[in-house]
C-alpha cells in the first residue's frame, strides 16, 4: 500500500459516513479535526477538467493545414528585420 493510499484509507475510515451527504472525499475535505497529524495531507476532491485533454498527435495534427502552414517552424531561416 502507497503511502497515499494509507492515508486516504486512515481519512475515509476516521471521517467518512455513507449517510450522511457528500462523497468520502468531500466528507475528507470538510474535515475540521486540524489537530490530526494527517490533516495537512488529506485527500482532496479532483478538479473537474474544464475541456477534454488531447492527445499530442491531435495537438499537432490540428496545426497543420493550408492556412496554418506546416505546423513547423525551421529555426534554421534567417530573420527578417525591415527598418
Amino acid at each position: 500500500m502507497t503511502r497515499a493510499k494509507a492515508i486516504a484509507a486512515k481519512c475515509k475510515e476516521c471521517i467518512y459516513d455513507e449517510l450522511d451527504q457528500g462523497t468520502w472525499r468531500q466528507q475528507v475535505k470538510a474535515c475540521d479535526i486540524e489537530s490530526c497529524a494527517l490533516h495537512p495531507y488529506r485527500p482532496m476532491p479532483y478538479k473537474p477538467r474544464r475541456q477534454a485533454v488531447q492527445r499530442d498527435s491531435e495537438v499537432i495534427g490540428s496545426t497543420v493545414g493550408p492556412d496554418k502552414g506546416s505546423g513547423i517552424t525551421p529555426h534554421n531561416q534567417p530573420v527578417r528585420c525591415d527598418p
